[in-house]
């Protein structure tokens, strides 16, 4: 895969110059002067034209922007975060050995510390429960008044915890290839063993059906019990999985890149291939199971190049689109219940809000990388995680038109604008004219006469 997105009627030539600005002009001075302007000898045009591209197209990138509604600062990396489905309650955990919970406003309403780093974290859907899994091989449960109620110690670091939407029900998984099945009291309800480690796992609304992905190519479906209902053996180690409230849909992404969609019932809907050089592929799926968003990089072959996308993909199977970053890639993301918002984290810190028509509904740059995102069923609310030590929260609904001055800013209750491609696409014509044109006066050598030759 080239620079240039196959997938769209016109070159996706984003220009994200927010993290290493030196690093990615040399990058893209190379390449684009391969790919359009390789014949051009008046280096100092073709510089002209690439510093107007790059100011331009920044511009563009940002003109429709955000303002976080707070930023709390933790005393570590936060690399787990989580949201009430009312958007009421944010918990985050931190690599400072604490877990911190806030309110809608940004107040810290408690905070307590465990033995170890934060590796994973989820919060019940009423808020009145937080899970946290650590890297000293625990899992704890807090009540909403921040209470411990209980930690339960397994045989690995604890990778992946879930819980259903009331609380009653905790599922770990952990380096040790177990799933552990808890209730909020800390009785274990039951226990099952993978053949190598559990990468992720997923619990569904009411509790009654759990599903875990593992490193040995497997997904598995349980029921409340911890009884094994079905598993289905992929391609490779499962990074990531999704299920619908309702257990009816999972969704699974592998090393290679591939999704895979499964009913209930373990039967194959349908599996894509999503890149030929991916890397650590995310999914997430709608409430309905209709669409899912899937957030990865991609290593452009034959270079230091790496991009990231954002790929919609439906029922079917079908790619609806992808949105494509050059020289950053996505750490994570998430989608909205009805499928309308997906947001995608990135490695320089870029956090980009989509429609599912693949318009950019704004962007923002927080400080460092953002390795961690939630967002409310309804999409009205986002939480992010930085190795920043911060956490920040954001409206959907909160978008910032900027003029070109850059001092005036008009909130606006929608998204707008020139999609970017296009604009893009105009200004590699004119860069093409313009070669053309100087091109063309190029002295040429004049021919000597015929007869002169002859002489």
């Amino acid at each position: 895969m080239g620079i240039f997105d196959n997938n769209s009627q016109s070159p996706q030539f984003y220009l994200l110059f927010s993290e290493n600005i030196k690093a990615s002009y040399k990058k893209l001075y190379f390449y684009t002067k391969r790919v359009i302007v390789l014949k051009m000898k008046n280096k100092n045009v073709f510089i002209f034209l690439m510093c107007f591209i790059t100011l331009l197209t920044s511009n563009i990138v940002w003109s429709q922007r955000t303002e976080p509604e707070w930023i709390y600062e933790t005393g570590g990396t936060v690399w787990s975060v989580a949201i009430s489905d009312d958007g009421n309650y944010i918990a985050a955990g931190a690599w400072d050995n604490n877990v911190y919970f806030l309110d809608r406003e940004g107040n810290l309403l408690w905070k307590n510390e465990v033995s170890d780093k934060v590796w994973c974290l989820a919060l019940s859907g009423d808020g009145n429960y937080v899970a946290v899994g650590c890297k000293d091989k625990k899992f704890y449960l807090f009540n909403g008044d921040g209470e411990l109620l209980w930690n339960y110690e397994t045989g690995g670091i604890v990778t992946a915890i879930d819980l259903s939407a009331d609380g009653s029900l905790i599922a770990a998984g952990s380096r040790d290839d177990k799933i552990y099945l808890l209730d909020r009291d800390g009785n274990v309800i039951a226990t099952y063993e993978a053949d190598n480690d559990i990468n992720a796992i997923r619990v569904t609304s009411d509790g009654e059906k759990i599903v875990a992905g593992s490193r040995d190519k497997s997904v598995y479906y349980l029921n409340r019990e911890g009884e094994l209902l079905w598993s289905y053996e992929t391609d490779e180690s499962v990074y990531s999985i999704d299920i619908t409230p309702n257990g009816d849909y999972v969704v699974a992404a592998t090393k290679s890149n591939t999704i895979y969609l499964l009913n209930g019932e373990g039967e194959l809907l349908w599996s894509t291939a999503v890149e030929e050089h991916g890397g650590e592929l995310k999914v997430r799926i709608s409430r309905d199971g209709d669409l899912v968003a899937g957030f990865n990089v991609v290593k452009v072959p034959h270079s230091d190049f790496i991009s990231g996308s954002v790929i919609l993909v439906n029922k079917e199977g079908e790619e609806e689109w992808r949105y494509r970053v050059i020289n950053n890639k996505f750490l994570d993301g998430d989608i909205s219940a009805d499928g309308t918002l997906i947001i995608g984290a990135s490695r320089n810190g870029t956090i980009y809000l989509l429609s599912n028509e693949r318009e950019l509904v704004w962007c923002y740059q927080v400080e460092g990388q953002a390795g961690t995102v939630a967002m409310t069923p309804d999409g009205e609310l986002i939480v992010v995680g930085t190795n920043e030590d911060k956490v920040y929260l954001f409206s959907s609904g909160v978008v910032i038109q900027e003029t070109k001055t850059k001092e005036t800013k008009t909130e606006e209750t929608s998204a707008g604008g020139i999609p970017i491609e296009y604009i893009v696409g105009i200004i590699i014509l004119l860069i093409i004219i313009v070669y053309v044109v100087l091109k063309s006066r190029k002295p040429k050598k004049k021919k000597r006469r015929y007869s002169e030759r002859s002489q």
